[in-house]
């Protein structure tokens, strides 16, 4: 018996045995809780005058009875290709290596500091940095999917001088892959057209797959389709729909982050709703709180009351482990339907009704324009307490002064420099 020559692809790997001419495509391989691991394979044959095809399906690769029967199923089909005991051969070398290989994990690598390694890169500063999964998460109806269309256009074209004030890191079009679990194909190309026509655009396409099966399901297929058409960045809308598990359980947030996306090699921005979190009433994406911890980049997105056809928006940086906490983020969408034309600009979040969602400095410094306040005003006009305001004051001396004398009572404080404020 002759040994197998393996070779390594996308999502499992190809067995060939030269000599007895058999091959088997192993793929779609899955730990489960119980230790064993499955998949898929599809067993053939090169020798003339026997169909190519021998089998294929589920394999339990753990299980020993699994490859009798197996053995014996692939004997009584084809006696006189092989024997019953190469068959039994075949398939224990098949599980052996199989195993061997899943568990092995990465090899041991030794990092030096002398590394000539750059920092962390962004495909679209400060939304998206490179290889690292980002999740974008808000109610319903907040011009999640709209934004998520327009990330995708700025990395496509690629588009440069887009007035949304993102800066597209690429000086070719990058490949993206929409997979779509929340609407249709033919809504979200009417999407793409109405901004395509609102900012004047070339035409250009976007990759897009409806989804109707769970991300893991699909995984292995995507895994080639995004090595086959040199994708560098995946949308998932939304990932309430991916996955299958319990979105309040660590397990479901862990293995799509973790180990899912991870095999995909490219840039993952992740669409998803809130809920009420456990802690202080924080609002946090999906369920468990490690959707977002195991997330590199985590932003929120907010409304104001939609009035007609505009939509006013803001995105919050709520989490960042590469970089400093980014500045919010304020949009204008207006939706033309009769025109079919979608356009978007960028505004101030200050100046909407979602300024009491701005960090506590801004919220202060924004107040004190006017002239100086006691702690109390200042409390009362941002809508926070008075311990939090003076904490605050007192740890940003740089920017806020007291205006009158320490003995002087009650004390106010003001701006130390004017041009400080934006």
């Amino acid at each position: 018996m002759s040994k197998p020559e393996i070779k390594e692809k996308v999502g499992g790997y190809l067995f060939s045995w030269k000599e007895e001419q058999i091959a088997i495509d192993v793929s779609r391989l899955k730990s489960h809780s119980d230790g064993m691991l499955k998949g898929e394979l599809i067993i053939t044959t090169s020798k003339a005058d026997y169909n190519p095809h021998l089998s294929g399906g589920a394999f339990n690769f753990s299980g020993p009875q699994a490859r009798r029967n197996l053995s014996k199923g692939l004997y009584e089909k084809e006696s006189k290709l092989l024997t019953r005991k190469a068959w039994d051969e075949i398939l224990e070398q098949l599980c052996m290596n199989v195993l061997r290989l899943e568990r092995q994990g990465h090899p041991v690598k030794e990092i030096w500091t002398n590394a000539d390694i750059k920092p962390p890169e962004y495909l679209v500063w400060p939304i998206l940095p490179k290889f690292q999964p980002t999740i974008l998460y808000g109610d319903g109806g907040v011009g999640k999917s709209e934004l998520a269309l327009i990330i995708a256009t700025c990395l496509t074209l690629p588009w440069h001088e887009n007035p949304l004030g993102l800066r597209v890191n690429s000086h070719k079009g990058v490949k993206v892959l929409y997979l779509d679990w929340e609407s249709h194909e033919n809504l979200v190309t009417w999407r793409l057209k109405c901004l395509c026509r609102g900012f004047g655009l070339p035409d250009y396409c976007i990759n897009y797959i409806q989804c109707d099966q769970t991300f893991s399901d699909i995984l292995p297929e995507t895994q080639q389709k995004i090595v086959d058409l040199g994708i560098e960045c995946v949308v998932i809308d939304s990932v309430g729909a991916a996955v299958s598990g319990d979105l309040n359980d660590a397990q479901t947030a862990t293995g799509l982050i973790q180990r899912h996306l991870r095999q995909l090699n490219c840039t993952p921005l992740l669409i998803g709703h809130v809920v009420k979190g456990k802690d202080n009433g924080e609002r946090t994406p999906f369920g468990s709180i490690f959707w977002r911890n195991a997330a590199r980049s985590a932003w929120e997105m907010k409304a104001t009351r939609p009035q007609k056809n505009t939509l006013e928006v803001g995105l919050f940086h709520r989490k960042a482990n590469e970089s400093e906490i980014s500045d919010p983020l304020g949009f204008r969408i207006v939706f033309d339907r009769s025109e079919e034309r979608t356009t978007v600009n960028r505004i101030e979040v200050r100046d909407t009704e979602l300024a009491g969602e701005l960090p506590l400095i801004e919220r202060i410094r924004d107040f004190l324009q006017d002239g100086a306040h006691t702690c109390e005003e200042i409390a009362e006009g941002v809508g926070a307490t008075s311990n939090y305001v003076k904490t605050v004051l007192n740890r940003n001396k740089r920017l806020f002064v007291r205006t009158n004398p320490e003995e002087k009572r009650p004390v106010k404080w003001g701006l130390l420099y004017e041009s400080s404020v934006s």
